[in-house]
């Protein structure tokens, strides 16, 4: 993929600020109930579905051998799947990059969800220390849980690992590792995951990125298609991050709308 600059602010259109204004309601409500249950957990899947193709299957069955993991083991069918496609385009962006991320550094992830794919970072980086940070983080799902309480399902194996629900732009931490799997940078995906154009700030994210990254530390970046991976490019360009290797597309696990573009960052 060629990295061309994106110039043009995105246009705003007034049906994308009426909805933004209807979620700025719920956005605002969420945030003043803080609303935590607990305790939630997922049975265990013990094995891999049937509906899986053969290629899927010996994929997953060589993630398990080369990093001594099995997600089925200690979670639900779909939060496995999820945390073998995201430690698929890991090592694929390892191979792809002829990256070797130094392990057992202290990392953060940013705009985390639920931080349903931690147990695949742990896999993967071998974190000393890890940290995710997610705006919305009591967001609440039809079964009453809100993220929170399922974050605190997904990290509990892990004793070096926390969840904070916080505007990353205010974070005063710093990381030897960030990564940021698809970071809203144009508005429209934005408003279609429910949040108020108020939260839009990709130029200081990327700031606050950069700022928080320790001299020759990484930003890893994930964005949907070509689009989403231009604006990112550029707001990490001028944020003072430097680019290691061309944005490449990686093919996903189980498909998707559209190809995963992978960037790697580091800070000079």
């Amino acid at each position: 993929m060629a990295l061309s600059t994106a110039t043009a602010s995105p246009y705003l259109s007034p049906l994308l600020r009426l909805r933004s204004t209807y979620y700025r309601c719920w956005y605002e409500v969420s945030r003043g109930l803080k609303w935590v249950r607990r305790h939630y957990h997922e049975h265990p899947a013990c094995t891999l579905p049937e509906s899986l193709t053969t290629q899927q299957r010996r994929r997953i069955e060589a993630l398990q051998v080369k990093y001594g993991i099995h997600f089925e083991d200690q979670f639900h069918v779909s939060t496995t799947l999820e945390n073998y496609e995201y430690l698929d385009l890991l090592d694929q962006t390892k191979e792809a990059l002829g990256w070797n991320p130094d392990l057992h550094k202290e990392m953060v992830d940013v705009g985390s969800l639920n931080f349903y794919y931690a147990p695949a970072l742990h896999a993967f980086f071998q974190p000393r220390q890890l940290q995710g940070i997610e705006l919305e983080g009591y967001r609440i799902y039809t079964n009453f849980y809100s993220r929170f309480d399922y974050a605190q399902c997904y990290i509990r194996p892990f004793t070096n690992t926390s969840y904070t629900v916080m505007d990353f732009c205010d974070y005063t931490g710093s990381a030897d590792g960030i990564t940021c799997f698809y970071p809203f940078v144009i508005p429209e995906p934005l408003v279609a995951w429910r949040l108020p154009l108020k939260v839009f700030q990709p130029e200081r994210l990327f700031e606050r990125m950069t700022h928080s990254l320790r001299r020759n530390g990484f930003v890893l970046l994930m964005n949907h298609g070509e689009e989403e991976a231009r604006w990112a490019c550029d707001f990490a360009q001028r944020s003072g991050l430097q680019l290691q290797g061309p944005p490449l597309p990686i093919p996903p696990l189980f498909p998707r709308a559209e190809i995963p573009i992978v960037s790697l960052w580091n800070k000079p």
